[in-house]
């Protein structure tokens, strides 16, 4: 019954293929694009690349291949094309797992700079406060990175560090707590928006402040790193909250 409802050519059954393959990826693009990178994460991530990953994967072991095969009334002709059906999804399944492993989980603070940190870079053992175990719906949780009080524990970490090419705080969760600790830090890092529109970036911080209807002066902003691209993220002075990511040249 349902190779009775295929199209009857090869052209017609590539068509209808195609499409359904292309509302799939569309789907799936939707969901990474908004609510695993939401803003200028994808960018910010290099993560990019796996997405198009998942559409060659999707249209040459889909449609391709399912067309090549398919002939109708040829026997066995269902197996072949639940067979290729299969391993498009594995390998989809395969890239889109990764993207999905590598998209910012956490934003942490650390010294004057907020680092995009995927949930794959950390060892989860250590995480010491449940709330930073979670994640929002859509936007990585915020972290606070404290340096050690105890200034042998800050020599030994900055020999670790620097000297053997060890993790730095910003991954190291043994060193993370929740964002509401480091509010103050935050506040004493901010630079001013003027700082940047004088420094020839105020078209994107104008923009924004217009569409939004906002006053510079109650804003600042850090940078922020991620793994391909560096970004500003504008922060809000009375809350230390970040609001947005701009992006322009922070450094």
């Amino acid at each position: 019954m349902v190779l009775e409802a295929l199209p009857k050519t090869r052209s017609r059954f590539f068509l209808l293929r195609l499409a359904l393959t292309a509302l799939f990826l569309l789907l799936l693009a939707g969901i990474a694009r908004f609510l695993w990178y939401p803003g200028l994460l994808l960018h910010l991530s290099g993560s990019s690349r796996y997405l198009l990953v998942i559409v060659a994967v999707a249209l040459v072991i889909g449609p391709v291949l399912s067309t090549m095969l398919y002939r109708p009334g040829k026997r066995g002709l269902l197996l072949d094309l639940v067979v290729v059906l299969v391993i498009e999804l594995a390998g989809i399944g395969v890239v889109a797992m990764d993207l999905y492993n590598k998209r910012p989980y956490f934003a942490v603070f650390a010294v004057d700079r907020f680092e995009l940190v995927a949930a794959d870079e950390v060892d989860w053992a250590t995480i010491r406060y449940e709330e930073l175990m979670g994640k929002p719906f859509a936007s990585p949780r915020l972290v606070y990175a404290k340096l050690p009080d105890d200034p042998s524990k800050l020599t030994a970490l900055i020999e670790e560090t620097v000297l053997n090419g060890g993790a730095d705080i910003d991954r190291r969760p043994e060193f993370w707590l929740p964002y509401v600790h480091g509010v103050a830090s935050v506040r004493g890092s901010l630079l001013p928006l003027e700082r940047a529109i004088a420094g020839g970036n105020g078209a994107p911080i104008q923009a924004w402040l217009g569409r939004e209807g906002l006053r510079a002066e109650d804003f600042g902003y850090l940078p922020v790193r991620g793994q391909a691209a560096d970004a500003a993220i504008i922060i809000e002075r009375a809350s230390s909250t970040p609001v947005t990511i701009l992006n322009f040249d922070p450094w």
